[in-house]
This record gives C-alpha cells, structure tokens and sequence, in this order.
C-alpha cells in the first residue's frame, strides 16, 4: 500500500473508519503529547495504548522541549474525559497483557483520584523543583 501524499490528521470526537468498522478517536496526553486511543461502540471497546493500563500507570515525565508542561494534570484531565465518556461495561485492550472489562471506570477513577490528591498537595515550585532534580542529574 502506498504512502498517502500528505498525512491526514485526527482530533478527539472523530470518526475512523477501519477495515469496515467505525472507531470513536479520543486523545490521551500526559504520556505523549497527544496520544490516539480508539473506542469501536459495537463491542465496547477501547483500543488504549499506553494511555490507559490495568496495573502501573504511564510513564509522566517533563519533556526539555516543554519544561513548563504539566504532564500529571494533563494525564488526570484526559482520563477523565475518557472516563466520563465511555460505558461502564467497556473492554480496554492495552499494547501488552490482557483485555481488560468492567473495572476500567473504577481502575481510572482510582489514578484520577491518587493523581489528583498529589496534585493538590504539592505546590507548583515543589513540583517544579523534584522535576529539575530528576531531570538535570
């Protein structure tokens, strides 16, 4: 198959249509910049890369080329769009291990929560300074 002359970008809320089936676009940052997850209503599920995973959580970090960003919030606000968006019975299908169902909304819930409440209890120059720890040794 042949490259198309010019990429074809996407946004959250669009429609992709794969191999016959329609798939709902929803965009994860914290992780990467902008990261696709796919959600195909038929069955109810949620193609999440390393956006959504059942035992750790992505790997947040500050990129050099964003050193203001705030990754752990934009993390939290993504899950929760997705979160509030999908059904409770959804399959989420990470990059490796296991499909996995029905505690999807409480295994969010539980890392918005955690993220949150660490959020709140650190001040932005706190922050700030264990991110220049971490990232300048």
């Amino acid at each position: 198959m042949p490259l198309p002359e010019s990429p074809k970008f996407v946004a959250e809320g669009d429609t992709l249509t794969i191999n016959g089936e329609r798939w709902l676009v929803y965009i994860g940052r914290g992780h990467a910049p902008e990261h696709l997850c796919l959600y195909r209503s038929t069955d109810r599920l949620l193609l999440s890369g390393d956006q959504v995973l059942p035992t750790i959580s992505s790997n947040l970090m500050v990129r050099p080329t964003e050193p203001d960003a705030n990754p752990v919030t934009a993390f939290v606000d993504s899950l929760t769009v997705i979160r509030d968006a999908l059904p409770e019975d959804t399959w989420c299908c990470p990059p490796t291990g296991c499909l996995f169902g029905a505690c999807i909304r409480g295994l969010m819930r539980w890392w918005i929560t955690m993220l949150s409440n660490w959020i709140r209890c650190r001040p932005p120059a706190v922050i700030n300074r264990i991110v220049r720890m971490m990232c300048c040794r």
